[in-house]
């Protein structure tokens, strides 16, 4: 079943990314960014010898954010890093694909 954003919230921004839960699990799916919500919709679980189709995501309030960085994995592999009030962090890895212009975009709408 496709996405769909709750019916009182525009996409401002969509990007394909790994997700990599604090508890070390993979997915690949999509971010969603709204004026209050930023929103993961999961595809496939990946892990060392197989990747699994899934259905689900979670929300990340814009407002419980507390830092976002852009790091660098083995020196090539531009990740999000996105650490909530609570001090949790959720990273999303895009690749070789700069994350830079994603937290521009998001801090447009979290600072407003």
């Amino acid at each position: 079943m496709a996405f769909q954003l709750p019916k009182n919230e525009i996409l401002q921004g969509k990007w394909t990314f790994h997700y990599l839960s604090p508890a070390q699990n993979k997915y690949n799916g999509v971010l969603y960014l709204t004026k209050k919500n930023l929103y993961f919709q999961g595809n496939f679980q990946i892990e060392n010898l197989s990747v699994s189709a899934i259905e689900g995501g979670f929300v990340i309030p814009l407002e419980d954010i507390n830092a976002m960085a852009s790091q660098k994995d083995m020196l090539l592999f531009n990740q999000l890093h996105i650490q909530m009030k609570d001090k949790e962090v959720h990273i999303f890895d895009r690749g070789v694909l700069p994350v830079g212009g994603v937290i521009k975009q998001i801090n447009e709408y979290k600072n407003k």
